[in-house]
């Protein structure tokens, strides 16, 4: 469905001023639609209406303003403002979590590396007794 009075890399980049994204593989995402998908729609200049609604009634973002650029960015500024920080805190959180994971992991190569050093150490010690035999 090609419609030439909007414009669908604009409407990417007001989702990605909204929701403070870097790159459009965090706009698919966010729509739920896969990478492939979204080229697939700016390639056609189609548009996935639907899914745009029900995302902006979701976190209060005025539909309007994201597919034509001209109103307010969201419908009620206070509850864009509570859906944008909710939005913030979720991603924090998956960061943290995703930081902790890393963390963690570092601390078990680290506790795997140094057994290793002690077991390397101790066939050292045993090649060296074995040595003087």
């Amino acid at each position: 469905m090609s419609n030439k009075k909007f414009d669908i890399n604009k409407i990417i980049l007001r989702i990605k001023q909204v929701k403070n994204f870097e790159i459009d593989r965090n706009v698919s995402d966010y729509l739920g639609i896969t990478s492939s998908a979204m080229t697939n729609y700016k390639r056609r200049d189609s548009i996935p209406f639907e899914i745009i609604f029900e995302k902006c009634e979701k976190d209060g973002i005025n539909f309007h303003w994201l597919i034509t650029g001209k109103g307010e960015m969201y419908l009620d500024s206070d509850i864009g403002m509570v859906a944008s920080k909710m939005n913030d805190m979720i991603e924090e959180i998956g960061r943290q979590k995703t930081e902790n994971i890393i963390e963690n992991a570092r601390h078990m190569a680290q506790s795997i590396d140094h057994r290793i050093s002690r077991v390397e150490d101790r066939l050292k010690k045993l090649e060296d007794k074995v040595n003087e035999q």
